[in-house]
């Protein structure tokens, strides 16, 4: 056993440049996997912080009667209820404000906001409790005992004044961190139940409800959700009117079947890809050793020590990489996480990161690398294991990684050139070209797939699903259901022409604006069974021009596009696809509609002819048939205003100003909806690129390790080729042709396996609105900078090692064996 273990140090030794590649490749695969183990554990235990200090509730409930609340609240499997009920809106400048109640019925639900800092709770009708910021916007210091008047609209009834007195301040979050106008902002304070029941019996109420149910330490995911659905169930609520709290549920609670699946899927690749990287680099480096092997059976070697020898091998190898793997896989996350996350939190108003910083170490996650990292090596041994134990010592002695039983003559050449050695050396080590292009081929496909995520994951696609074109919009803010005050509504709104030609020339003759956009809609009921249409309710309904039909057919579901048709049988299209059962619609359903055209109301009897997923309005309607109906109305309820990027500061401000004077207009602009998508996306694209970058080092490292045993185990073939002739700059084309065959063969696979397969995970991620993926991009300068870094690499080794094999004479490298 001491001479096993003694030999195998030795081998480990003299086969310097094996041994460093082979370490070095154990030791990017356990940083890779440790790496990663340690920042799902770090986001993990972050995120289980960030929950907790967010919001504790399971789940929300909606549309709840009295009734219904107290039976939620006396339910044996809820621990806590926080019931809460919005009262009325706000009335003040172009202020989004509302009163609301909120108050705990049964033990207590956790908030990072609206926490009592100062004072108490509202008791009499005139009083009120808030965050600062709200009495601030309200133009009132926030200190308890200050009065302010407020214009509030209590439901669907008419507005009110009252005086309030400031009672208790409650905490808030910090908005200033987001850069979005002040109208983009709601604001909300707390009355008293008592003003509530000035305006509205009990009967009348409707509740919201946090709820708790008991089993939040002992049921995983799925068992937590079938409790509180079960709890819904028994109270009679409606299964649209439940809300699950669905991130603190995944991360507070053992995972159910379909996470634990797709985490045990996540996993396997990992491990696949890791063993199939170190399965090479051992496939081609031990595979070489199988003469020497043959010396030590003749030497009276047994199969069980020749099996020892290469194991301890392997051990010693990884004994070498594991810690130094270990050690900067948990250091490169422990120090990059939580600068990316405190970077992250300077623009998220929620909570903070942990006092004592990310809690990151993991011990099962560093026993599974480890235990990982040794059966793949293991594993990967097995091959030179069987192929050492079955030759005879002759038949070591005598093999070369072409040897056969089976006797085959090999087919000479008259003449011979680089191109033709370089193909007899591919071809000589047939199993070692397909290894190594093979396992570098997945690692480049892994590599152009993540890209081809990551690179489709686009703040600006974020942005345009609510400002679709242009820099800005100027949106109406109008009611289209509002009885109490009828004109608030987009059909009397209309009537007053808020869109003229007079503001579209004032905002065109702005220095910088290139081009103004308009978006039409108008209001139709229908006597229908729909809910869009029940109790009379009026929906929105847009239309669309011949130009729009190529865009449009990107989202179609079901139907056709036909314009021509369209127009001739008064075809409609409704726009939320994956709810058109659910609203009692149907393909081919006849609709009697009747729009209205200020205060009139024209009749329309359409066929529902095509569904797909396009935007905010219920229906759209073909131009010309949209225009016949609205006459001389002034249609218009939105404007997309184009500008030059250099005067973009300078429109945004004259356009602030614009709509400043208008309490119906709301300005939407492209800085600002790129900034709030930059909070969602950015959390899951730069971890993935550095997990990219991973997976380049390691790709690379195996071509440098075959290359390098590829050249040095040649070492006396190619001085014999030097010493009848072949030059200096012959030898390094040769070496690159050889090289280029591996570089070329896993660019093939990663244009075609990874680019299919990485549209395969786009297409996933859209249809599931999984890593906010809408539009495709295909990731060109990800795939010119791979294929580039392979070529110039491959150029650079070849330089390299060839330099090194001249430090030694032509003698010398005749009788060297390795």
């Amino acid at each position: 056993m001491n001479s096993l273990t003694s030999l195998a140090k030795s081998r480990i030794k003299f086969n310097k440049s094996r041994t460093v590649f082979t370490v070095i490749s154990i030791m990017l695969t356990t940083l890779l996997l440790m790496s990663l183990g340690t920042s799902v554990a770090g986001l993990i235990n972050n995120q289980k912080y960030a929950v907790s200090h967010t919001a504790n509730h399971h789940a929300r409930m909606k549309n709840l009667t009295a009734r219904q609340l107290n039976l939620l609240t006396n339910h044996v499997d809820v621990e806590a209820v926080e019931a809460s009920e919005i009262f009325a809106r706000i009335q003040y400048e172009k202020m989004t404000g509302f009163l609301s109640l909120t108050k705990a019925v049964k033990g207590s639900v956790f908030h990072s906001a609206g926490n009592l800092t100062e004072g108490r709770l509202p008791e009499a009708p005139n009083e009120i409790c808030g965050p600062p910021a709200f009495f601030e916007r309200m133009g009132t210091s926030p200190e308890i005992g200050n009065t302010l008047s407020i214009t509030f609209r209590p439901g669907e009834t008419e507005y009110v004044t009252r005086e309030f007195t400031i009672c208790g301040l409650v905490s808030q979050a910090d908005v200033s961190k987001l850069n979005v106008s002040d109208d983009r902002i709601a604001y909300g304070a707390s009355i008293s139940e008592a003003l509530i029941r000035e305006f509205f019996p009990e009967e009348e109420r409707s509740f919201s409800a946090a709820i708790r149910v008991n089993g939040e330490n002992n049921l995983n995911y799925d068992a937590m959700k079938a409790r509180i659905a079960s709890v819904a169930e028994d109270i009679g609520l409606n299964k649209d009117d439940l809300d699950f709290n669905t991130e603190y549920l995944m991360v507070m609670t053992d995972p159910g079947q379909d996470i634990l699946a797709g985490s045990v899927l996540i996993a396997l690749i990992i491990a696949l890809f890791a063993g199939l990287v170190i399965y090479s680099i051992y496939y081609v480096s031990v595979i070489t050793d199988v003469q020497e092997i043959g010396k030590l059976k003749a030497l009276g070697a047994s199969k069980k020590q020749i099996r020892r020898l290469l194991q301890l091998e392997g051990l010693f190898a990884s004994l070498i990489a594991l810690p130094v793997g270990l050690v900067l896989g948990y250091l490169i996350p422990k120090l990059g996480l939580p600068m990316l996350m405190s970077a992250m939190s300077k623009y998220s108003v929620y909570a903070e990161l942990p006092e004592g910083g990310i809690s990151m170490f993991s011990l099962p996650v560093t026993l599974g690398v480890i235990l990982v990292v040794l059966v793949t090596v293991f594993l990967s041994l097995l091959k030179p294991l069987s192929m050492a134990s079955k030759i005879s010592p002759v038949e070591a002695i005598r093999y070369q990684e072409t040897s056969s039983d089976k006797r085959k003559e090999r087919e000479g050449c008259n003449t011979l050139n680089l191109t033709r050695l370089s193909w007899a050396n591919l071809a000589r080590n047939k199993k070692r070209t397909v290894v190594t292009i093979v396992t570098m081929g997945l690692s480049c496909v892994l590599f152009i797939s993540l890209a081809a995520v990551a690179n489709s994951m686009s703040i600006d696609d974020f942005a345009r699903r609510t400002l679709p074109e242009g820099d800005f919009m100027i949106s109406l803010d109008a009611s289209y259901n509002d009885k109490t005050y009828p004109e608030n509504n987009l059909d009397r709104v209309q009537m007053h022409s808020p869109f003229d030609d007079a503001l579209l020339n004032k905002i065109k003759s702005i220095p910088g604006v290139t081009a103004v956009d308009t978006e039409n809609a108008m209001l139709a009921g229908a006597d229908s069974d729909s809910e869009v249409f029940a109790g009379g309710t009026r929906a929105g309904i847009g239309c669309f021009t011949r130009e729009d039909i190529p865009k449009l057919k990107k989202d179609l579901k079901r139907g056709d596009l036909d314009y021509d048709a369209l127009l001739a049988n008064h075809g409609l299209i409704y726009c939320y696809d994956t709810i058109l059962e659910k609203e009692g619609f149907s393909m081919n359903q006849r609709l009697s509609l009747s729009f209205f055209r200020g205060d009139k109301q024209i009749p329309f009897n359409g066929e529902i002819a095509a569904s797909g997923s396009w935007g905010k309005m219920s229906f759209m309607l073909p131009k010309e048939l949209f225009d016949q109906l609205a006459g001389d109305l002034n249609t218009t309820i939105a404007l997309y205003i184009h500008a030059e990027p250099e005067q973009f500061g300078a429109v945004k401000a004259q356009l602030q100003e614009i709509t400043g004077q208008n309490q119906l207009f709301k300005l939407y602009s492209m800085d600002e909806e790129r900034d709030i998508a930059k909070l969602s996306i950015n959390m899951i694209k730069y971890p993935m690129y550095a997990i990219l970058i991973l997976i380049g080092i390691i790709s690379f490292m195996n071509l440098i390790n075959t290359m390098v045993t590829s050249i040095i185990t040649r070492k006396r073939e190619l001085a014999m080729l030097q010493a009848i002739g072949l030059s200096d700059k012959q030898l390094v084309k040769m070496l690159s042709k050889e090289g280029m065959v591996f570089t070329m063969g896993t660019l093939l696979a990663a244009l075609t396996v990874g680019n299919l397969l990485g549209y395969l995970v786009f297409l996933y991620g859209r249809n599931t609105g999984f890593m906010e993926v809408q539009i495709y991009h295909y990731p060109l300068i990800e795939t010119i900078g791979l294929g580039l870094a392979l070529i110039l690499g491959q150029m650079a080794i070849t330089f390299f090692i060839s330099k090194r094999i001249h430090k030694e004479s032509l003698v010398t490298r005749m009788r060297s064996g390795e």
